[in-house]
């Protein structure tokens, strides 16, 4: 399975200045410092939190995690009335690895959702308000560029204490640039919302996500103890690859699905949210039954 891969401001300002002969050893913090002025000086609010993102993002070794098409069933049925207290955000920004065409469902115009950055950040309450609290600020990347570079399309809204996320995606008015250059379509918007709100509930649950580690240490991975898989884990990390895999494990065969806790809506039209113990059990068993049997005869 292939995967995109993002590349931060620093790495195409390396890459530009390598093509003009120039020299590459513009430090990330001049990098994210002249992204910052620029965005000051042409009042473009997005440039400010690009810089936020991307340089949290390296800080912490440049997280990733690697979509398996198993996931974006799981995800189309996740609804946004999930309260904004339900949901975990990971403490650093994370980038999400879409696979390429054609296991990539978001594409559109010729285009795809090929990554997304998100992460939380200080953002309005409301429109128009003043007062800061803690909001999703989601950027995708669309392989759009301007003048050479990469840009990008944000989602943001605040956290509200109490709101469904479906209202809460709602509180902030569109940006007048939004419809410029190319427009996601607001399905695409919906499901890739839906899809940072599932990393939010399972990005550390070991029944979804594994480490993604050296090709070639794959095959005794699953075979060490914990000791040795901390190791393996260890070295992908020191070769770049700060990674995990999520939806690998829940390829559509059968499976036994180890008892975990789970998200339940209870009381008067579903609309309280407790989180409690699913017990095991066998995950598309019926496929067993399909399995051909009875040709092991004297013939």
């Amino acid at each position: 399975m292939q995967f995109h891969d993002f590349q931060d401001c620093v790495a195409v300002l390396r890459k530009a200045a390598k093509k003009q002969g120039l020299k590459r050893d513009i430090s990330q913090e001049e990098v994210y410092e002249v992204i910052e002025e620029a965005g000051a000086s042409t009042n473009n609010p997005f440039a400010y939190r690009q810089s936020i993102l991307e340089s949290d993002w390296s800080k912490h070794d440049k997280p990733y995690y690697n979509i398996w098409p198993a996931v974006f069933d799981m995800v189309s049925k996740v609804k946004l009335s999930i309260p904004c207290d339900a949901i975990r955000p990971p403490t650093h920004t994370i980038c999400l690895r879409l696979p390429t065409h054609p296991n990539n469902p978001y594409v559109f115009d010729g285009c795809e959702v090929k990554t997304v950055l998100f992460g939380v950040q200080k953002v309005a309450e409301q429109a128009g308000s003043q007062n800061l609290i803690d909001g999703l600020t989601i950027l995708f990347d669309i392989g759009e560029t301007y003048g050479g570079f990469p840009c990008y399309t944000f989602k943001i809204f605040p956290l509200l204490p109490g709101v469904s996320l479906e209202d809460a995606t709602e509180a902030l008015a569109s940006h007048n640039t939004w419809f410029l250059g190319k427009s996601i379509p607001d399905p695409i918007v919906q499901s890739v919302v839906k899809l940072v709100t599932t990393i939010c509930l399972i990005y550390d649950d070991p029944n979804f996500v594994t480490p993604d580690i050296l090709a070639k240490d794959r095959v005794i991975f699953d075979m060490s103890d914990d000791k040795k898989k901390q190791a393996l884990i260890d070295k992908a990390k020191r070769r770049g690859k700060n990674g995990f895999n999520l939806g690998q494990s829940i390829e559509k065969i059968p499976h036994y699905r180890n008892a975990h806790y789970a998200l339940f809506w209870t009381g008067p039209n579903r609309a309280k949210p407790i989180v409690k113990l699913r017990s095991g059990s066998v995950v598309h068993k019926s496929k067993i039954t399909s399995v051909p049997t009875g040709y092991l005869d004297d013939h």
